[in-house]
C-alpha cells in the first residue's frame, strides 16, 4: 500500500513538474510575443514621430542655401551693371559661385511655377536669367534661381528641400558661371492666403 502511495506521489509530482514547466514555457512564449508586439509598436511610434517632425519642418518655411559649397560674389541692393555701361541698377537677389558644374538645390519645399531651359547657352531661356526656375513655397513666398546651364525639374513639379533642380551656369545676362538666387515675397497673396485659412 505504501509503495502504491509512493508511486502515486511520484507520478503526481512528475505530472505537476511537467505541467509547471509547460506553463512556464507558455508564459515565456507569450511574453516573447508581447515583447515583439511592443517593439513593433515602438518602431511605429518612432516612424510616426519622425513623419510629424518632418511635416512640421516642411510647414514651417525655412530657406536653406541653394548650394552646399559656395562663395558670395554679389549682394542684394544697388550696384554697377556687371554687363557694362557704368549705370547703377537694383540687384534683387544675391549671386553665389560654387565649384564647377555645382548642383543647385531647392531652398524649401514647393511647386515649380516657371522653368526656362537654356540648352544652347546665352540666348536661350529667360531673356535675363537664361536657365531659370521659380518655386512657389506658398504663403506669398517664392524663390528664383537664375543663369543655370541645365535644369533638372520642369514646370508643375513638386520639389522637396535640398532636391537638385539644376546646374550652375552662365546663361542669360551673365559674365561667368554663378547662380542668381532671389527670394520673392508677395504681401497681397500672403494676406489672401491668411484670410482664406481663417475662413476655412
Amino acid at each position: 500500500m505504501k509503495t502504491n502511495l509512493w508511486i502515486i506521489a511520484v507520478s503526481v509530482t512528475v505530472i505537476l513538474m511537467v505541467s509547471i514547466q509547460g506553463l512556464n514555457e507558455n508564459r515565456i512564449e507569450k511574453k516573447k510575443v508581447e515583447i515583439a508586439q511592443l517593439e513593433e509598436h515602438i518602431e511605429e511610434l518612432y516612424i510616426m514621430e519622425a513623419e510629424r517632425i518632418t511635416k512640421l519642418q516642411e510647414e514651417t518655411l525655412t530657406l536653406t542655401p541653394p548650394m552646399r559649397v559656395y562663395v558670395l560674389t554679389s549682394e542684394c541692393g544697388i550696384r554697377k551693371d556687371p554687363m557694362g555701361g557704368g549705370t547703377e541698377k537694383v540687384h534683387k537677389g544675391i549671386d553665389i559661385v560654387g565649384p564647377e558644374d555645382a548642383t543647385v538645390e531647392a531652398a524649401a519645399i514647393g511647386t515649380v511655377v516657371e522653368a526656362w531651359s537654356a540648352p544652347d547657352g546665352y540666348y536661350q531661356g529667360d531673356p535675363v536669367y537664361g536657365g531659370k526656375v521659380v518655386i512657389d513655397h506658398g504663403g506669398g513666398v517664392s524663390t528664383l534661381y537664375g543663369h543655370m546651364s541645365k535644369l533638372l525639374v520642369k514646370e508643375g513639379d513638386y520639389v522637396k528641400r535640398g532636391q537638385p533642380i539644376g546646374i550652375q551656369g552662365s546663361t542669360g545676362m551673365s559674365v561667368g558661371d554663378h547662380l542668381h538666387f532671389e527670394v520673392i515675397y508677395d504681401p497681397i497673396l500672403a494676406l489672401e492666403m491668411g484670410i482664406r485659412r481663417r475662413s476655412e
